[in-house]
């Protein structure tokens, strides 16, 4: 050591004597590590983006091939289209309280009806029906009288023939009961063409009640009945739908198709 001290001293060591050539050199130790610290402070951090960390980036040519992988999207199952081809069978009625409102003294008027129909189903629950129909009608020969004519004014009439030939288009809806029972309902719109003929003939001036007990005249004053050729054709139904083993099908149904019907039909897909 240096046979000359500094005469700086350090709190309670101040018996003992530093040189100066070591305070040069802890000063200029702690001056370069100050200039470091700050020069990395304020320094940006490098942010990688191509990865997603620092310590283990991912490659650039993996990053684009990623990029360009598809992702198959599942997409929401459209029900298919169910179509079915069926015939049904029906007894019709005209209900005494609707023929009231145009005529006094009536006959009960029913018959049958035959028909086959087209169904396109869009899922479980939606159907278009495109229906086909012959309804033969029977009415006996008897007397009518129109609203507020006397007893002598009733008419005999006879027709023969008589029966709608219609076409319908209707919407259709089913809710299931279980996988092979289900209750619909529906309604369309359609035309039809009545077919056959009618005579009117006067009864005698004695008619008196009971009006349909009223003897006519033979052939005098026998007039051709005006019927109305093209009919509009209203269908409202209720049913019942079971499907069998397979492509079949059973209905039980009900409606309103110009006249009040009970009937059932069978179906199968095609």
């Amino acid at each position: 050591m240096p046979s000359r001290a500094s005469g700086r001293t350090l709190g309670w060591m101040k018996d003992v004597c530093i040189p100066t050539t070591a305070l040069k050199i802890a000063t200029i130790a702690l001056a370069a590590s100050l200039v470091t610290s700050a020069a990395l402070a304020a320094s940006p951090t490098h942010i990688d983006r191509r990865g997603a960390t620092r310590i283990a980036p991912v490659p650039a040519d993996l990053t684009a091939g990623l990029s360009m992988l598809e992702v198959p999207q599942q997409k929401m199952a459209i029900p298919g289209t169910r179509k079915t081809l069926g015939v049904h069978v029906r007894w019709v009625t005209l209900p005494n309280g609707l023929l009231d409102l145009f005529f006094d003294d009536h006959p009960v008027i029913q018959g049958q009806s035959v028909g086959a129909e087209f169904v396109i189903e869009r899922g479980p629950e939606n159907a278009l029906v495109i229906e086909v129909d012959y309804m033969g009608v029977e009415l006996p020969a008897t007397n009518w009288r129109e609203p507020g004519d006397d007893p002598s004014q009733a008419r005999f009439m006879q027709f023969s023939g008589l029966g709608l030939i219609s076409a319908d288009v209707t919407y259709r809806r089913t809710m299931w009961l279980g996988s092979r029972l289900g209750i619909y309902a529906g309604g369309g719109l359609g035309l039809g063409v009545l077919m056959g003929s009618g005579e009117a003939t006067p009864v005698l001036p004695t008619c008196d009640e009971p009006i349909a007990a009223c003897p006519h005249w033979e052939q005098v004053g026998t007039q051709n009945v005006a019927l109305l050729p093209v009919w509009p054709v209203i269908h409202l139904q209720t049913g019942l739908e079971v499907r069998l083993i397979g492509p079949a099908s059973l209905r039980l149904e009900a409606g309103f198709r110009d006249a009040m019907y009970i009937g059932g039909g069978f179906s199968v897909e095609i």
